[in-house]
């Protein structure tokens, strides 16, 4: 579908008592404005197999032909959403937590199973360590009491729960951000993983044979795979969090946390590497070496990098754009042309997050943004035209002296879509472009 591109002109160019003059010829055709249908899926317990609205739900999306869907895997159904809902049960026990100020965080170390003991802690620093579980090291700010405390908090224990403050460890070096970083081992270890796609798959089957994505066919519509929801196991909480034993049970409480246990993101990063290997490469090899043959070989178009993140995890975006960047990482390994989109905001006029995420320099160097660049508010990229955020805010809030912006007058934006490098495929997003005058 075409229509005439409509522009709308706003521009800030007073200096003093002069004002700049402008004139637009409506009669001038200038290009042209293509618009695609879209919609979401968003899993619940009637869209499984079965239910009374099952069959008419799955025809209806498919008679629907929207040429970008996006599949939402969210986390009020935990069994339907998370791939991974119990953490691996064998050693090194590990876990990582974050000084906050005016706050006493805790740092909860457990065994894997019920009748585990903590029999040794392996590595124990508070201060500014580094590495990931298994290959923690201290640095030149650690803090001598540390091993003392961790063994006297757990040793002996099931569970223990270390407070991480400088008040409880000291001060090993004024005026910097500390942390604590623990490796234990516990008996009774075995090694066993919870993996179980048992009542994701057939959702995510229906829902990409709906959209024209049959495994082991060509690619039909777009689909922007959207699981947001990463298990909670992975956050720091001060107790583990129940999940309902009934898959079809909502559970508003199972996103809890607000800091990955592990400092390093690779937990994470690696849970939604393996998860992205399901579903695109066949199977994966868990944390254990052993291989998860899926047998699928779907084509998305994007991947989600969370969804509301200020608010389900109550992240920062400094925060959110690393863990971004370490999901990012992982996934270009397996597909290096796979598009991404990132932070879905729920508020939506948190401006702080789009200039910070926005900007590639607050990016690794080596994650891609696309065909994207900010500098000093020049803004050049592609917006998916969802409409969650209106044209009219978000013009106001970058609107500075001396820039003008050019944009079409009907574009309403969502969430930001980047692409990595140049692209062949058909572009369902609209381009907006704003540059100095």
């Amino acid at each position: 579908m075409k229509a005439f591109f409509l522009v709308l002109l706003i521009c800030s160019l007073v200096h003093g008592n002069n004002q700049a003059k402008i004139s637009i010829n409506f009669r001038d055709i200038t290009g042209f404005f293509s618009t695609i249908t879209t919609c979401q899926m968003v899993v619940n317990p009637m869209l499984r197999r079965g239910s009374p609205i099952h069959d008419n739900a799955f025809k209806a999306l498919k008679d629907l032909d929207s040429q970008m869907v996006r599949m939402a895997m969210w986390f009020p159904y935990p069994h339907l959403s998370v791939a991974e809902l119990t953490p691996p049960t064998g050693n090194p026990r590990c876990g990582t937590a974050s000084e906050v100020f005016g706050k006493v965080p805790h740092l909860r170390i457990f065994c894997g199973t019920p009748n585990g003991i903590i029999q040794s802690i392996d590595f124990a620093s508070f201060g500014t360590p580094e590495g990931s579980c298994g290959q923690f090291r201290k640095s030149s700010c650690d803090a001598a009491s540390s091993m003392k405390i961790v063994e006297q908090n757990c040793l002996g224990r099931n569970t223990c729960l270390i407070p991480v403050s400088r008040d409880v460890f000291g001060d090993p070096c004024v005026n910097v951000d500390k942390r604590l970083f623990v490796q234990a081992t516990c008996s009774n270890a075995v090694n066993t993983t919870s993996w179980d796609f048992q009542y994701m798959d057939p959702i995510v089957n229906d829902f990409m044979d709906a959209t024209g994505n049959v495994n082991l066919m060509p690619k039909g519509r777009d689909v922007v795979a959207s699981f947001s929801t990463s298990p909670t196991w992975m956050w720091n909480t001060d107790q583990a969090v129940p999940v309902p034993s009934d898959p079809n049970q909502v559970d508003w409480s199972y996103e809890q946390g607000t800091e990955l246990r592990d400092f390093s993101l690779q937990d994470i990063a690696m849970y939604y590497k393996r998860l992205f290997q399901w579903y695109t490469q066949g199977g994966f090899t868990d944390e254990y070496g052993v291989y998860h043959k899926s047998g699928y070989y779907y084509e998305f178009s994007h991947w989600e990098i969370g969804n509301e993140v200020e608010d389900e995890h109550d992240m920062t975006v400094q925060y959110y754009t690393q863990v971004y960047d370490a999901v990012v990482e992982q996934l270009m390994q397996v597909d290096p042309k796979m598009k991404y989109v990132g932070m879905a905001l729920e508020n939506h006029y948190e401006w702080n997050w789009y200039e910070y995420f926005l900007n590639p320099k607050n990016h690794k160097a080596n994650i891609p943004l696309g065909n994207f660049q900010l500098e000093d508010f020049n803004l050049k990229f592609q917006l998916e035209t969802i409409c969650r955020l209106d044209l009219v805010s978000f013009l106001r809030n970058f609107q500075r002296k001396n820039k003008c912006f050019v944009l079409s007058s009907f574009l309403s934006i969502r969430r930001p879509i980047f692409e990595r490098g140049n692209s062949n495929h058909p572009n369902p997003r609209q381009v907006f472009s704003a540059n100095k005058d």
